[in-house]
This record gives C-alpha cells, sequence and structure tokens, in this order.
C-alpha cells in the first residue's frame, strides 16, 4: 500500500522511488542512532554515580543504611527514565516500582524509617522531579504511625 502510494506520488520512475526509499531508510537509522546514544548516556551516568556510591560506602562517618536508601533510590530513578524514554516496558517499570514500595511497606520499623529517609534525600539530592513526585506518591500511600 505504501509502496503503491509512493510510487502514484512520484511516478514511475525509479530514481525517485530510490531516492524516497534511502532517505526514510536514512531516517530511521539516524533516529536508532540517536535512541542508542541516548541509552548509553544514562548508562553511563548510573555507572559514574555507582562508582560514586561505592565511594562513598568506604568513608567513616556516612550511615550504611543511608547509601542503602540512595542506592534504591538511584535504582528507581534509572528505571523511571528509561521507560519515559520508552527503552523498558511497563511491565519492568512495574517491578521495580513494587521492589521500591515493598520496602516502603515492611512491617518491621526499617519500613517507617526506609519511608522518611527516602523521602527525605529525595528531595535534598537532586533527583529528578518525576523521582520525587513518585517517592511522594508512595509515602502518601502508607499511613502516619
Amino acid at each position: 500500500m505504501i509502496i503503491s502510494f509512493i510510487t502514484e506520488f512520484f511516478g514511475k520512475n525509479p530514481d525517485n522511488t530510490t531516492l524516497v526509499f534511502t532517505l526514510g531508510a536514512f531516517f530511521i537509522a539516524y533516529q536508532q542512532w540517536r535512541a542508542a546514544r541516548f541509552e548509553a548516556s544514562m548508562d553511563k551516568y548510573y555507572d559514574r554515580l555507582d562508582v560514586a556510591n561505592r565511594r562513598l560506602e568506604n568513608l567513616e562517618g556516612i550511615n550504611a543504611y543511608s547509601m542503602y536508601v540512595f542506592m534504591e533510590l538511584d535504582n528507581l530513578e534509572y528505571v523511571i527514565e528509561k521507560y519515559k524514554l520508552g527503552y523498558i516496558t511497563s511491565e519492568q517499570a512495574f517491578r521495580e516500582l513494587k521492589a521500591f514500595y515493598r520496602h516502603c511497606r515492611n512491617i518491621k520499623i526499617e519500613g517507617k524509617l526506609f519511608r522518611n529517609l527516602a523521602l527525605e534525600l529525595v528531595h535534598d539530592a537532586g533527583y529528578q522531579a518525576t523521582t520525587c513526585l513518585v517517592v511522594k506518591k508512595v509515602y502518601d500511600d502508607f499511613p502516619i504511625l
């Protein structure tokens, strides 16, 4: 159907048809290249973040539990950003959201500590607005004890 439209629109001249298909293939290749660059830059950003987090773990005076919460926030933000760019499915993003939710729901005292610390750190550490919103919505889903 598309081929017949192109041949009717540009005539039966094979040079015109070849030009259209070449430009179309170039456009598709360019879009795929850009998407790969975005994904690679995100991966490098989070790799650098992971290196920084591992370095902080070795410093004295840093609360190990805070580093754990930072790691979970980093994972959540990574998945949210990959989902927004279309690199993962909604099922994959939902899986990470459920894992974060389970940390917040933990029946023991750690659940409340995790929730409160996550809400505090997500706003103080410069996370993306979407990540802040997701953490706030998860936090608000639990009754204040």
